[in-house]
């Protein structure tokens, strides 16, 4: 149920997107000049098309019909969705144009990423160090009541930790 929502949701905002920023243009001919608005103009056809258009037009799953085998059956259109699908992770290249516009975003990104390789490896560090303990505390705590109880696993122990 969240997903449709969502997918709708996603569609709204960049129908409302595109027609804010063709309102933006004082004359429309000049929105056919820009490459990047030729760009997401394509992007919004294919995303309505995807949400809207194709929901309307092809079977759900659970109307579809059966062949004499018991097969489902389904539209041809169907196989069009899988490349419409995929024409829709071009909207990522839209990052390139704000990363283009702004390389102060580019700044944050590769400080994030050097911090991420030391959280990372602080996390492997924690790891091991539960792993250890949890080891240990298993041995130790093997014949007690407490041990069968919260330490009966390896991974028992180190949850318990």
């Amino acid at each position: 149920v969240a997903f449709p929502l969502m997918n709708h949701l996603f569609c709204v905002f960049f129908l409302a997107e595109w027609s804010v920023r063709i309102g933006a243009y004082r004359r429309k001919r000049d929105a056919l000049r820009d490459a990047w608005f030729l760009f997401d103009s394509a992007l919004v056809a294919l995303t309505v098309v995807e949400t809207w258009v194709m929901t309307l037009c092809l079977p759900s799953p659970s109307s579809s019909s059966q062949d004499d085998a018991g097969h489902p059956q389904t539209a041809s259109a169907s196989s069009l969705l899988p490349i419409l699908r995929i024409l829709r992770l071009l909207r990522i290249a839209r990052i390139a144009k704000l990363l283009r516009k702004m390389p102060e975003i580019m700044i944050l990104i590769r400080g994030l990423s050097a911090a991420l390789r030391s959280v990372f490896f602080t996390f492997c560090l924690m790891v091991i160090v539960i792993y250890s303990f949890a080891l240990a505390i298993r041995q130790l705590a093997s014949h007690s009541h407490a041990g069968s109880k919260y330490f009966a696993s390896m991974l028992d122990s180190m949850y318990t930790l």
